[in-house]
Formats: structure tokens, sequence, C-alpha cells
């Protein structure tokens, strides 16, 4: 388990350490994508600002930018106020350059909403946390070494519950292969199925891994509690009171709402795909959402600060198993505690699905965020440790 990478959907850790160059450019169905490579620009965008706030940020966020990594957003809030910063090119076919205040899919970041609504039911006596599954979706959990009855909503949130991940395979066959298979519909008893169909990690409670499965599987946990969706869930509770207004659950439909967004590309197989539009039903609760950096930074400061969660299940949403991750030694309930290379620790989340790699590092009481995201799901940027000099600069931590 020690150093075994997150998969989709989860941190940014990737597939593979070998540099991959882009040779061709591939639009799936319905993308305006054409054929021609447009150069990467190195130049910097920040939406509506003369002067930056703190260069240093813009500096590390340039250095994010190389052969497979066009485009790059970072958002800093900082005791109350914001500041956008961009780099690259948001399409590569057109040059057009990214925006602070684009919309992305924010791919596992997702998991901290859910986390956050299962929190707030606890807090309401709707649920429990040592509640079974096998109590919310009986007969689902079960066969193959599994057993609901032993498995409890905390296991899913910290990833302790042993279940199997339905999203190992989703990088199997060609570039052609991947683009089909992100346009299909799932359903998330279908996706729960999916990983159950592999053995248990371990039994429940004995150890830790990350999977997507326990996020999917939480959602419908969700939607049995309340009667209604998680999407209507999170707005209620949460998009609505923080005025999140660039940030959706999309559910099937396949579009970034709006055109403030840039295009997104996979790299596969040395290949450049671009997969802009997609189905998010094959990440559901466990990284479907849409937002921007801005509505993240709000999100995450408002969680942090206490705004969402009451006192009790703030101290079990930061109550941490040690989990075997070099990049995230330590998981809470939706977030993870993380130590920065000068040695503080800082808490967060990262999410990574097609086309899409982002993640975000805060302070613990929420008055310090940073989020950072790329345009591109790629091979070769290695794991957390990617984005850790924009975290730095826009934490405001020195290096050792």
């Amino acid at each position: 388990m020690v150093g075994r990478k997150i998969g989709l959907m989860g941190c940014t850790a990737l597939l593979a350490s070998a540099m991959v160059i882009p040779t061709a450019d591939h639009a799936i169905a319905g993308s305006s994508a054409k054929g021609g490579n447009a150069k990467v620009e190195q130049k910097s965008a920040v939406q509506n600002q003369k002067e930056l706030a703190n260069p240093n940020v813009q500096k590390e966020l340039d250095k994010l930018l190389r052969p497979d990594v066009q485009g790059a957003i970072a958002y800093v809030y900082d005791h109350g106020k914001y500041q956008g910063y961009a780099s690259g090119i948001a399409d590569v076919n057109t040059g057009r350059k990214m925006e602070a205040d684009y919309r992305y899919r924010i791919g596992s970041l997702t998991k901290t909403f859910i986390a956050t609504v299962v929190l707030q039911l606890a807090g309401e006596n709707k649920l429990n946390l040592d509640d079974p599954v096998e109590k919310w979706v009986p007969g689902l959990v079960q066969g193959n070494g599994y057993d609901g009855n032993k498995v409890t909503i905390r296991q899913l949130l910290n990833h302790t519950s042993g279940l199997n991940d339905y999203s190992m395979d989703l990088f199997d066959g060609s570039g052609a292969d991947i683009l089909k298979r992100i346009q299909v519909t799932y359903s998330p008893e279908e996706l729960v199925k999916k990983g159950l169909k592999n053995d248990p990690l371990f039994e429940p409670g004995k150890g830790l891994m990350y999977t997507n499965t326990n996020y999917v599987l939480l959602g419908i946990i969700v939607e049995k509690v309340t009667g209604s969706t998680y999407a209507q869930q999170i707005e209620r509770r949460i998009i609505e009171p923080l005025k999140l207004n660039n940030t959706f659950c999309p559910g099937v439909n396949l579009v970034v709402p709006g055109a403030n967004h840039s295009k997104a590309y996979l790299y596969h197989n040395n290949e450049r795909f671009d997969v802009t539009d997609l189905n998010p039903s094959i990440a559901g609760a466990s990284g479907e959402m849409i937002s921007s950096g801005r509505d993240l930074s709000t999100f995450f400061s408002a969680l942090f600060g206490g705004k969402l969660l009451k006192p009790e299940q703030m101290k079990q949403m930061f109550t941490t198993v040690k989990s075997g991750y070099d990049e995230v030694p330590y998981f809470g309930l939706g977030i993870y505690q993380m130590k920065m290379p000068n040695g503080e620790l800082v808490w967060g989340h990262s999410g990574g699905i097609f086309g899409s790699v982002n993640g975000v590092r805060a302070s613990r009481d929420g008055q310090r965020v940073v989020v950072v995201n790329m345009n591109v799901y790629t091979e070769s940027t290695g794991g957390e440790e990617y984005f850790n000099g924009v975290y730095m600069a826009g934490l405001g931590l020195k290096k050792k």
C-alpha cells in the first residue's frame, strides 16, 4: 500500500513518469477541435488584474507549463481577499489564453462536497457515521467476500472500507476506446457493482486504500436518507448558501456550462485527445462536479472555518487515519492532511478526471486557501508534489 498512486478522480498522482510529447490531436464527437497544433505560449494572464498581489504565485504557476501541459490556473484566498492567476493557453488550436475565472471539472474535489453533506446529515441525526451500509442500501454490498453489515459510512468516508475500485481499468485499450467509454451513461449502482466484482482489498477497518467506489456508494446513501439526489442536497446545503455561481453537478450533461472554460485534454500513449465533452456519470458522486478556482476557495474557506458543519462534525472530519501514501500520509473524512516540503502541515484534497487535474491546500482555519488546476490529464507530471511550488507561494510558506 505504501507508495501506491491514487487513481483517476483522486489525487494528482498519475500513471507513469515518462515525459509524453504530443504527436496528434483527437477530438471527441461534438467537440469543436480542428486539426493542427497551436504553439504553447508561456505567457501569463490574470483576470481583471493589472498588478499581481503575489508574483511568486505567478512564477510558480508558469513553471507548470511544459509540452504536455498547455494551461494552468491558480486562485488564492487570503484572509478575505481573492486573487486569480492564469498561465498558458486554453485551446491549442486557436491559441486562446487561459483565464483565472474559468470553470473546470474538479474530479475528486467532489468528494469533499459529498462528505460535507454526509456530515451535515449526521449532525441532524438523520444518519450515524457508524451505521452499516446494509442499513441504507440492503443487498448492494453483498457477495464475492463483501458484507455490507460490516462496512460503515465512516469507513467509506476515510477509505478504510476495503471496497475495490471500479475505475482502475478506465485507461485500458486505445485512446479511441477511452473516448467511447467516457460517452457512456453509468448508473451509480452499476459503478458500485463493477467495483465489487473485484475481490475485497482487505477486511473493513483493517487497512486503507483510496477508491472511488466508496463515494459513489455515499451518493446513493445520501439519496436513500434524504429522498432527493445528492446533487440537490449539494445545491441546497452548499452551493446556494455560499452563492457558488460557477459550481454544478452536471449529472449526465456532457458539456461544461457556458463559454468561460478552456478545452480539456488527455495524453494517452503519446497522443493528445480533446476530452472537453464527457459524460460525468463515469465519476458520479466520486468526481462529477464542475467549479471554479474562486468558488472552491470560498467553499474550503467556509468549510474549514466552521460555517458548514457543527463542532462535533468538524472534529470528525479532521480526525485522521494513517494512509500509507507517501504524498498524503493522513486521511480525514473527505479531506487529507499533507506535509509540505518545508515540513508544515496543511489540509485539502485533490482531483483528477479526464482533461483536468486540480487540488486545494489550505490552513486548518481556512483563512488561507490555494486552488490549482491544469487543463490536461497527463502521465508525466508525477504525484502530489507537482503543484507544491504554487501551494507554497500561495500559502506564504518559506522553503527550507
